[in-house]
């Protein structure tokens, strides 16, 4: 209850009712005023809350840098599980949820809604439903929505993960586990990368065994810093490539929106005329503020200026 109270005391709502006393503004105001103070979306304030702290901690896990395919589609499979197995409980809090809302504005929940005109197909317990039952089915729809929303366009996700998996360290390394190679590897020699694959185990056991202190957690960027620290480039090539594409794929678009965003701020409107090649190194810049952040710009100043004087030192 302290949520919708916080919520009818909201900023959202008081910058609104502000809003709706300019005449330019007045009229999508009013329209958005009316939405966020109806029965349904307050009935769901609740439901929402509950639902989309996780979707978001989902979210904020996807954008960290250094993921691979195969931690993010755990991550995705996780928070599907969540929402599955936990479907009863968040619908019943949710419910729960407006009920309170419900006695604070003096509605009955039980009371019956207005009896629906049949349509073809449908049967007759679907009409005349009271509130909580039609409130409880929709939010069953919004939920098993969510959960298939997630299996089909993380779909490809989990495909790109099932195809590398065997370029996990504890399976490519390990003797029992069969990389078969079922999938098109237009990149590399399926024959050669068997080959390759016993000459890092054998490689790896000899390193481990003279330096215990040779050691790795289970991921293939640390396998693939292990091959160019002692220089396998060439030992394994089909490997190196192998583990650049799986290591290189995108995992989330939030990257590249950032990356759109931070182009507006460089070139405005103001700087219409600007080349492309100017704007491609202010891009670079922007993308590696943390390295560009760390050059000595006096040291640059002064070598550029020495490799461009024309007067002759004697």
């Amino acid at each position: 209850m302290v949520g919708f109270l916080s919520f009818q005391k909201s900023p959202l709502l008081l910058l609104l009712q502000t809003i709706c006393t300019n005449k330019v503004t007045r009229s999508d105001a009013d329209a958005l005023l009316v939405v966020l103070q109806s029965f349904s979306f307050l009935c769901f304030l609740g439901f929402w809350e509950s639902m989309l702290k996780e979707i978001n901690d989902t979210q904020i896990y996807l954008q960290t840098k250094g993921l691979n395919i195969q931690q993010c589609g755990t991550k995705l499979g996780a928070l599907k599980v969540f929402l599955t197995e936990n479907r009863d409980e968040l619908v019943n809090n949710s419910v729960a949820y407006a009920k309170e809302i419900c006695e604070d504005l003096g509605i009955d929940m039980d009371r019956r809604c207005r009896k629906k005109k049949l349509m073809a197909g449908e049967q007759s317990q679907d009409a005349e439903l009271s509130y909580e039952t039609e409130l409880r089915r929709e939010m069953y729809f919004s939920l098993d929505r969510v959960i298939q929303e997630i299996t089909t366009r993380f779909q490809q996700l989990h495909v790109l993960a099932e195809k590398y998996a065997f370029l996990t360290p504890s399976n490519l390394l390990g003797e029992k586990y069969e990389c078969q190679l079922n999938h098109n590897y237009d990149d590399i020699n399926k024959e050669a990368f068997l080959i390759e694959r016993k000459r890092l185990q054998s490689f790896i056991s000899v390193a481990v065994k003279q330096d215990k202190k040779e050691t790795w957690k289970d991921s293939p960027l640390e396998l693939l810093q292990f091959i160019v620290k002692y220089s396998l480039e060439n030992s394994v090539p089909n490997i190196v490539i192998l583990l650049q594409i799986f290591l290189t794929i995108a995992v989330s678009v939030a990257t590249c929106e950032r990356s759109f965003s931070k182009l507006k701020l460089i070139k405005n409107y103001l700087r219409s005329t600007m080349s492309a090649l100017r704007l491609r190194n202010l891009a670079i810049l922007s993308i590696e503020q943390q390295l560009s952040e760390e050059i000595n710009f006096d040291d640059v100043i002064s070598d550029f200026a020495d490799r461009k004087a024309r007067k002759v030192r004697f």
